[in-house]
């Protein structure tokens, strides 16, 4: 089974947290402060983007978080600030997103664009957008869209010369292209993400993009080369210290193991990988743990289960059920 890891490029405001002598705090507490006690201008709207943030990934505080992306709007168009309206409708978006809303996150992705493109802000944050939207897309299951607006944000970051480039949008570009099983042209563009990676030491992309790889090539009918960048992958994602991306490039070295027929080795990486699922307390990784060691021991013939390959938790499948599964 082949896990995808959808990478959705949140690139938030790149603006200085000062001003004058005055300076936007970090923990919850203290922003609560600040904006209690500071006057309402640019820097207020800038400590309401990590106050914001702290609602929606820390405290799952939706309601909260979309009231601030609303004063954030209010305060930002009386100050004619541009970029507090786009952090507005990128904090909406970001809600959605983690709601799994995805047509309501693209409408508020479209605005972002909108609102870069009126207020002529940052090549970055154009680039962003367009990306933004293309994920947004992919989600949707529209492939054309999602490599039409990846080609724009390739496109944009290109052509700005930016020193410091996003390689979202190539993985996107080779991913659609791989679907349309136009494998060289999809490692040309894998490989250009992959080198943006690797210039800006960014080891969880690198790990992300050598995972993408390596599917390629396993679809390719090119398993050698597939088991090489898994490796790499794994590697990287040890690095990147990204437990769930490790549990995939793990179940992807198994199978290319059981494909091999080296059983040996195959169980190896899906025991660790059943480990690390466990640790994480994962029910859709354990799934695919418990999936994938029953097809290894299905493949040698082996009907009886080891005791760690039954799902524990009982909102799971139950043993009597499992094998139509694999056999599904």
């Amino acid at each position: 089974m082949k896990n995808c890891c959808l990478c959705l490029a949140f690139v938030l405001l790149t603006l200085p947290f000062t001003h004058a002598q005055r300076t936007v705090p970090k923990s919850e507490d203290s922003l609560a402060v600040f904006l209690k006690t500071q006057p309402k201008d640019t820097l207020y709207v800038l400590a309401m983007r990590p106050y914001a943030l702290i609602q929606i990934y820390e405290k799952a505080d939706y309601k909260k978080a979309d009231s601030l992306a609303n004063e954030v709007r209010t305060l930002s168009e009386k100050l004619n600030y541009g970029h507090g309206i786009y952090f507005c409708y990128l904090i909406k978006a970001i809600i959605h997103n983690q709601k799994t809303e995805a047509r309501l996150s693209l409408t508020n992705f479209r605005k972002c664009y909108e609102t870069v493109k009126k207020y002529k802000l940052s090549k970055y944050l154009e680039e962003a957008s367009l990306n933004n939207i293309s994920v947004a897309y992919d989600q949707l299951g529209n492939k054309d869209s999602t490599l039409f607006y990846a080609i724009q944000a390739a496109d944009v970051q290109e052509k700005a010369n930016l020193p410091k480039m996003d390689s979202s949008p190539y993985n996107s570009i080779g991913s659609i292209l791989k679907d349309y099983k136009k494998y060289p042209e999809a490692l040309t563009y894998y490989q250009k993400g992959l080198a943006i990676a690797q210039k800006a030491n960014d080891f969880q992309n690198i790990a992300i993009t050598e995972n993408k790889i390596g599917n390629l090539c396993d679809d390719w009918g090119k398993t050698d080369v597939a088991i090489t960048h898994y490796k790499r992958g794994l590697d990287y994602a040890h690095q990147a210290i990204y437990p769930l991306l490790q549990t995939d490039l793990l179940v992807n070295l198994g199978r290319m193991y059981i494909q091999r027929k080296q059983y040996t080795l195959a169980e190896q990486y899906l025991k660790e990988n059943d480990k690390l699922c466990r640790q994480l307390e994962s029910p859709t990784a354990l799934y695919t743990s418990c999936v994938s060691l029953g097809k290894l021991y299905m493949e040698q013939k082996n009907t009886l289960l080891p005791k760690n390959t039954i799902w524990k938790p009982s909102n799971l499948p139950k043993k009597q059920t499992i094998w139509k599964m694999l056999k599904s």
